[in-house]
């Protein structure tokens, strides 16, 4: 696969995570905020995260920079981890509760794809991502409003009036 073309699948899978991530919910989850909201973000960051890392190896340009942020950040990271391993339950630190989903796995995954958009700045079209995070903004912005209209708040949720 040519270098262009990863980039432009990671470009996708950023555009859709930006889109689905605010917007996808699944009201008949125990946490229809929460749970597949997690689920997105992890596996196209795990897309983008794995591409990333196929580019890097093959290309310089892809990797990240020794900067004291990033140092810092790894520093933090790998004190937060051997704090997980050694805790004392294990399962709570590597993926913590499901309301929350914000254990050792996840912020693994916000640190890696951390890295990855560090690396690839100029690779992404910067411009589009904010466009599109202003526009999925508005949506939920309205799907929040709406949500006060007593015919169309089912359509969300069977919550009135309580999450927006």
């Amino acid at each position: 696969m040519s270098e262009n073309s990863v980039l432009k699948i990671i470009r996708t899978c950023l555009y859709a995570m930006v889109v689905f991530v605010p917007l996808f919910f699944w009201k008949w989850t125990m946490n229809p905020f929460i749970v597949v909201k997690t689920a997105i973000f992890q596996s196209l960051a795990g897309i983008i995260i794995l591409l990333w890392v196929a580019l890097a190896i093959r290309n310089k340009k892809y990797r990240p920079r020794m900067t004291p942020l990033l140092i810092g950040v790894l520093v933090f990271m790998f004190a937060l981890s051997v704090s997980a391993l050694l805790g004392e339950d294990l399962m709570m630190s590597l993926w913590s509760q499901e309301t929350r989903t914000i254990g050792i796995v996840s912020l693994w995954f916000f640190t890696l794809f951390y890295l990855a958009l560090v690396s690839l700045k100029n690779a992404i079209k910067w411009q589009k991502v904010w466009f599109l995070s202003l526009v999925t903004s508005l949506f939920a912005a309205l799907g929040a409003l709406l949500a006060f209209i007593p015919f169309v708040d089912n359509l969300f949720l069977n919550q009135r009036n309580i999450r927006p």
